[in-house]
């Protein structure tokens, strides 16, 4: 792995990364905020690349008095192999050479569980309040009217699009960084159930079955700091290995067959403080399609 200054070229796999990582917000325009910070400071602007690969990235920077961190990240097939550690200490070491004494930085008050990560790098939760005031307004947070509406409703078709290529990669820290913390869901046959039921079917059926959706809204509305989406979504569900053996007592390995399940959905989202949008409500009347039969 080597670790070295964002280069120009980069740019779409870095965008795409942080999609991945889910670091993106409406209210922050990622290839604006790469063409800012290549006006100050770009050699902090660091990534880490195997082979030609990004997967990994540290935008640091240094004022006079204080150091700050944003966009650490590290690409969900490559955590747990030192790549944001090995970040932050060439961050950490650029910044000590410009003369800097002390780093800052900010956690989203949805992505708490990443503070130890920084506690065992030597950080520490400061007794502060942190205060912030947007001067550039780069989507839906700062707009208003007609455009603020597009862009909410672009938001959230983006936010099922996220949704949906997160549970086909099976990564369920993504699908639920885009609910809120007291998310419901409802689904025919049982009575509606919440985030950690949910996780915990999602993580139960990871390596048993492998998911594939596509889906569309028809119908999205925005009301201030809630809206509603109302679409059709198809789901493939398909086992992973093979069935058993034969019920015909053959031992002749059987393959199990996929199922299709489609209905219409109707969720409900509600603006987070940060300007993103999260799932609030979501309830599905998918039902298994009918068997095609079978030529013969």
């Amino acid at each position: 792995m080597e670790i070295r200054p964002f280069r120009p070229a980069d740019e779409a796999a870095v965008i795409d990364l942080w999609r991945r990582c889910d670091l993106v917000r409406p209210q922050n325009d990622p290839a604006k905020d790469i063409r800012r910070k290549m006006t100050a400071q770009p050699d902090l602007f660091l990534v880490a690349v195997v082979g030609e690969a990004v997967v990994g990235t540290v935008m640091a920077g240094y004022e006079g008095h204080r150091g700050w961190v944003n966009y650490l990240a590290a690409a969900p097939d490559h955590r747990r192999r030192g790549v944001g550690r090995a970040l932050m200490a060439e961050a950490e070491r650029r910044l000590r050479a410009a003369g800097c004494p002390k780093i800052n930085l900010q956690v989203r008050a949805t992505n708490t569980a990443v503070v130890d990560f920084y506690r065992a790098l030597g950080f520490g939760v400061d007794d502060v309040l942190s205060l912030g005031k947007r001067l550039e307004h780069d989507g839906p947070a700062g707009g208003g009217g007609a455009d603020a509406a597009a862009d909410d409703e672009q938001a959230i078709r983006n936010l099922q699009q996220a949704w949906m290529a997160a549970t086909a990669r099976g990564d369920l820290a993504a699908v639920l960084a885009l609910t809120a913390d007291d998310v419901v869901f409802l689904t025919p046959g049982r009575p509606p159930f919440g985030r950690a039921e949910f996780a915990a079917a999602f993580d139960a059926g990871r390596g048993r079955a492998r998911l594939a959706g596509d889906g569309e809204l028809e119908e999205v509305a925005v009301a201030g700091d809630v809206a509603y989406a109302r679409g059709r979504l198809a789901v493939t569900v398909t086992p992973v290995g093979g069935g058993g053996p034969g019920a015909d007592g053959s031992g002749t390995e059987q393959r199990a067959a996929a199922r299709r399940m489609a209905g219409y959905t109707l969720s409900v989202f509600r603006r987070r403080p940060d300007g993103s949008w999260a799932l609030a409500r979501d309830a599905n009347l998918l039902a298994p399609e009918p068997a095609e039969p079978e030529a013969g």
